[in-house]
């Protein structure tokens, strides 16, 4: 109930014209505050290794349409517009962008999404190459979120 009742106040504070006034970090907080982003950044506190598997850490499927939607409800259609601004992009590399906006790392992000660290990395190096910047990836998306 706690959940709901924080989710109802957020998305309130979203659909308020006002919000999308707000400045960037302080969306950006806002986004953290959300239960979805809450539960991916539990990932932060577990002492992940790069070659173990975290079962318990796995996002299904729901949790990672939540995370999408939550990301677009700060920051309208992110999902959508990320891809047209870059349309060699995934789904899969959607929810990426997603974590790495939160500050997770490639090892916290393969076990939230239950693949091997080097198919992360590899994915990684491949958003570089789309992307164009070799620069930290968390880095590069919040730039491209700064001029939304």
């Amino acid at each position: 109930e706690e959940v709901k009742a924080l989710e109802a106040r957020i998305e309130k504070m979203v659909a308020n014209p006002d919000f999308h006034q707000l400045p960037f970090d302080k969306k950006l907080a806002m986004l953290y505050e959300m239960p979805i982003s809450k539960r991916v950044r539990t990932v932060m506190d577990a002492n992940v290794k790069a070659f173990s598997s975290y079962p318990e850490l796995v996002l299904s499927e729901n949790q990672m349409s939540m995370l999408i939607n939550a990301v677009d409800a700060v920051f309208p259609k992110f999902s959508l517009r990320i891809i047209e601004m870059y349309p060699r992009l995934k789904r899969s590399d959607v929810i990426y962008c997603c974590l790495y906006i939160l500050g997770i790392s490639e090892v916290q992000a393969a076990a939230l999404m239950g693949k091997t660290y080097q198919a992360v990395w590899t994915r990684s190096l491949k958003l570089h190459e789309i992307f164009d910047n070799k620069s930290n990836l968390q880095l590069v998306l919040l730039d491209i979120l700064r001029i939304w």
